[in-house]
C-alpha cells in the first residue's frame, strides 16, 4: 500500500513540475510592455475608477416572495450606501405581474407603487443615476405606451421621461 501511495505521490509532483515548467513556458506567450505606454499611461487614481450596479428580475410581487421587499429595501439602504455606484441599471422585470395562482399576467398597481416607494423611501435618486428599463412581466396586458396599464410609465423612474426604450449617455 505504501508503495501504491509513493508511486502516486511521485506521479502527481512529476505532473506539476512538467505542467509549470515545460508546458507553461511554451504555452503562454511572454508579457512585454509595449513602448507606446508612458507610465503615466498605465497608472491610474482612485477617482479613475466607476463603479457601478446592475440588478434584473426583481419581481415585485403582491402574491409570491413577499421576502423580495424587504431584500430590496434592505438593498437600498445598506449595499447602495456601501458600493456608492456612480450608476445602478435595473434590467427588467420590476414587478412581477401575475395573479395569485401564477397563471393570469397583468399589471397589478400595487406592485408598482410599492416599488415606486421603495425607492422613494431609500431616496435612490440623490445616490446615484438609476436606470429602469421595462422587461416582459412589466408589459403584461400593455398593448401600446399610452395604455392605462402601462404602469411603468407612471412609477418608474425613467418611463415617464423614456416610455419606450431610450440610450442614456453617462457623462465620467
Amino acid at each position: 500500500m505504501l508503495k501504491f501511495l509513493l508511486k502516486g505521490l511521485c506521479v502527481g509532483l512529476a505532473s506539476v513540475l512538467l505542467y509549470n515548467f515545460v508546458i507553461l513556458p511554451v504555452t503562454v506567450p511572454e508579457l512585454v510592455l509595449d513602448d507606446r505606454w508612458t507610465e503615466e499611461d498605465l497608472s491610474w487614481r482612485s477617482e479613475d475608477i466607476f463603479w457601478f450596479i446592475q440588478v434584473t428580475d426583481i419581481h415585485i410581487s403582491k402574491y409570491v416572495w413577499p421576502d423580495i421587499q424587504e431584500s430590496l429595501e434592505e438593498f437600498m439602504s445598506t449595499t447602495l450606501d456601501t458600493i456608492g455606484p456612480g450608476l445602478m441599471l435595473v434590467s427588467g422585470d420590476l414587478t412581477d405581474g401575475k395573479d395569485k395562482g401564477g397563471v393570469d399576467s397583468f399589471q397589478i398597481k400595487q406592485e408598482w407603487q410599492t416599488y415606486s416607494h421603495i425607492l422613494a423611501k431609500h431616496n435612490v435618486l440623490n445616490k446615484t443615476v438609476y436606470l429602469d428599463i421595462r422587461g416582459n412581466h412589466d408589459t403584461f396586458d400593455v398593448h401600446h405606451i399610452n395604455h392605462t396599464n402601462n404602469l411603468h410609465r407612471e412609477y418608474s423612474i425613467k418611463g415617464v421621461e423614456y416610455p419606450s426604450t431610450y440610450v442614456y449617455d453617462y457623462e465620467f
